[in-house]
């Protein structure tokens, strides 16, 4: 699989392009039967990623976002773009000052469509109840300021990652010998769930190649189910014992800080999405793609040093 040359195709740059999500972006546009001239945007081209990138005849180049000059170069001239910001890295102020950037200098440039990362505002949804899921507001900020400018973006909406319940919320080993997630969340509890680096990608592709209308909200999730059953999978495949440690929110609070404990609140009283329907989302995908459940994702991953 490997890019197009061809100054007919569509052509669309991509942000983050070595991450997860902008790497799923670009793995699923290289796998479509529709041509797309990509331009691959990173802060090191000289990492093995971006090389691997540029094998693939994508024109990988550097760009940091917090540079105008930068990032108009990288929009100009292009139909497309796909915008993921980064909230835990850059803090919400840098990272909506980011997102404004680019959605800006794309608009400017005349981009026909962004796709932007987005996420629903917990803040709204629940009515100011959960003003300090922070990383959820600030990316709706960002996609609300641009609407109201009548900037063209569509908004795909990734689902809790599945590479995150190996990573920053892995269980942990308990004295008795079993695992266990401590979260401030009842069993009964319903994730929304993306295998990201698979299945992202095919959320938006799906929604250039079905020319979704500017001003929709996709909702990239894999897979839905409770938190009883998330560890219940886990065990079953893994021969281990794990399980849900629920504990009070303010003593998760002291461990995790005020963000993901008022997302884990806000989830268990809302939903991750809201209660919006996940249908139309699902309909766009390319024809016969199923993206993966949480047990397939379980049973392909590497438990090995986590419940060790």
């Amino acid at each position: 699989m490997v890019a197009s040359q061809s100054n007919s195709a569509p052509s669309i740059t991509v942000f983050g392009a070595t991450g997860l999500q902008g790497g799923s972006v670009i793995t699923h546009l290289l796998s479509s039967d529709k041509p797309y001239k990509i331009r691959a945007v990173t802060r090191d081209p000289s990492k093995p990623n971006a090389k691997a990138l540029e094998s693939k005849g994508i024109d990988v180049v550097k760009a940091d976002l917090g540079n105008d000059a930068d990032v108009q170069k990288v929009v100009s001239g292009q139909d497309y773009v796909f915008l993921v910001t980064n909230f835990w890295e850059a803090g919400e102020e840098a990272e909506i000052a980011q997102g404004n950037r680019v959605i800006d200098a794309a608009h400017q440039a005349g981009v026909k469509k962004i796709f932007f990362s987005s996420l629903e505002n917990a803040s709204k949804i629940s009515d100011g109840k959960f003003t300090g899921v922070r990383h959820f507001v600030s990316k709706d900020e960002i996609i609300q300021r641009a609407r109201a400018k009548g900037v063209p973006v569509v908004g795909v909406q990734a689902a809790m990652y599945d590479e995150n319940f190996l990573g920053q919320l892995a269980p942990r080993k308990q004295d008795d010998g079993s695992f266990a997630y401590t979260l401030p969340i009842k069993g009964e509890a319903i994730f929304s769930m993306i295998h990201l680096g698979r299945d992202y990608g095919a959320f938006v592709r799906g929604a250039i190649e079905n020319n979704v209308e500017a001003g929709t909200d996709i909702h990239a999730c894999g897979d839905q189910l409770s938190v009883n059953d998330l560890v219940e999978i886990i065990s079953k495949a893994t021969g281990k014992t794990v399980k849900l440690n629920a504990i009070d929110p303010s003593s998760f609070q002291q461990m995790a800080g005020e963000d993901l404990t008022q997302m884990m609140q806000y989830i268990e009283e809302f939903g991750y999405y809201g209660g919006k329907d996940l249908g139309a989302s699902r309909k766009i995908l390319p024809d016969g793609y199923q993206p993966h459940t949480w047990e397939q994702f379980v049973k392909e991953a590497d438990w090995s040093k986590i419940l060790a």
